[in-house]
């Protein structure tokens, strides 16, 4: 069985592209905290953050384990 874990996403674009190319080459995705980018200025409100991440996390065909970082506190 191969598993794909990262954590500390903080709403990098690098990061979720990443995911994205290797989610196929695995059975099962551990992401774990910190997703949100609390910056003072962020490129997204933290709304605007979540509901991506409510919509990306569907597109994921294998089981797929979330648990929140301390930052996500939203």
């Amino acid at each position: 069985m191969k598993i794909l874990h990262c954590s500390d996403i903080h709403f990098s674009e690098d990061a979720i592209t990443w995911i994205d190319n290797h989610k196929e080459e695995v059975d099962v995705i551990c992401l774990t905290g910190d997703f949100l980018d609390d910056k003072k200025t962020p490129l997204k409100t933290t709304k605007e953050q979540i509901d991506f991440y409510k919509e990306w996390f569907n597109t994921f065909a294998q089981p797929l384990l979330v648990c929140s970082g301390n930052h996500d506190y939203y």
